[in-house]
């Protein structure tokens, strides 16, 4: 069965990849690059960087300009093999940084790695971490690669957006198979992260009443529009899986570099830095001081704990869950 075709829809495409993946998000990890106060987790900006990849690899077929060829080029064949791995690499990527959250929210200070030792943390755990997505992009490309070479195997711009192969249905199914079901994780890691948060913003209420626990609205908008996002992509992951030929699936999937960058690009000490005609002000991101004077301070588990989720993370004000909605 032929598929229909997008190419109508190419301006939007390319529109949405190029806004995310490889203007906005560049330009963040520039700063946190150049700008030693606007500190941010090593995982968080490897996730950055794995979306400019994804949003590059989408964009290979379109900027070669070879659309009207009938015969699949090299570079047609290479975004085939490469398609196929970026979207389990980024999905991947956002699974470490979930689980990165959720590590912090579980470890007591001592064992937490936190910026006051080193700006980038370096420890084996760390590392497998920061692999594991180049990992699992190797793994698909490798089981994609020789696949294309077998007789029944035909490789094209189907869609008119970007080259993928048909006549390999392992293959077609396990991309967002295995996508779904990291996101399904995803979605788990999530409930865990709220619940704990939660319990925690009830322990310091209960038992620090003086202490100044309001959440931020910002912080409350990126909570609410990671969470839109996961189950926005899941139902595309589902679509995918069930062979329907919609558009907006494609839109969604073009748009989720762009929406990284909305989510974790656009907080207030990353508009301080590109204020460049002004000094970086030297305010903490997060202060959870009493609202009055008190002579009971806040225990070392708590306070300790929202300094390093904040300094790591950037979060304004109630930093904790924001991270989870990637």
């Amino acid at each position: 069965m032929s598929s229909p075709s997008f190419a109508h829809l190419q301006p939007v495409f390319l529109a949405l990849h190029i806004a995310g993946g490889q203007v906005g998000l560049p330009l963040v990890i520039a700063t946190l690059l150049l700008f030693k106060k606007v500190a941010r987790h090593p995982t968080l900006i490897n996730f950055f960087c794995i979306w400019v990849i994804y949003s590059v690899i989408f964009c290979l077929f379109l900027y070669s300009g070879q659309q009207d060829q009938q015969q699949p080029s090299n570079l047609c064949q290479v975004q085939s093999a490469l398609i196929h791995g970026a979207p389990p690499m980024s999905v991947v990527a956002t699974l470490v940084l979930v689980i990165q959250l959720w590590s912090t929210l579980r470890e007591p200070p001592a064992q937490q790695i936190t910026l006051s030792r080193s700006r980038w943390p370096s420890t084996l755990r760390l590392r497998i971490m920061l692999a594991i997505p180049y990992i699992i992009f190797a793994i698909f490309i490798a089981i994609t690669a020789p696949l294309q070479r077998g007789e029944n195997v035909q490789i094209g711009a189907w869609n008119g957006l970007y080259c993928t192969i048909r006549g390999a249905p392992i293959i077609d199914y396990a991309v967002p198979a295995f996508c779904t079901a990291v996101l399904v994780i995803i979605v788990g890691f999530e409930v865990a992260i709220a619940i704990r948060y939660f319990r925690m913003q009830r322990t310091i209420s209960d038992n620090f009443p003086l202490a100044d626990t309001k959440k931020s609205p910002a912080m409350v908008l990126r909570v609410l529009a990671f969470s839109v996002y996961t189950l926005i992509t899941l139902s595309v992951g589902v679509l995918f899986l069930s062979r329907i030929a919609w558009a907006w699936p494609y839109m969604v999937q073009a748009g989720l570099p762009l929406f990284a960058f909305l989510v974790f690009g656009t907080q207030k000490d990353i508009f301080l830095a590109w204020r460049f005609w002004k000094p970086y002000p030297n305010v903490p991101p997060f202060d959870l001081s009493p609202k009055h004077p008190s002579s009971h301070p806040l225990p070392q588990r708590i306070s300790s704990f929202s300094t390093d989720t904040s300094t790591i993370f950037g979060i304004e004000r109630i930093p904790t869950l924001s991270i989870s909605n990637v």
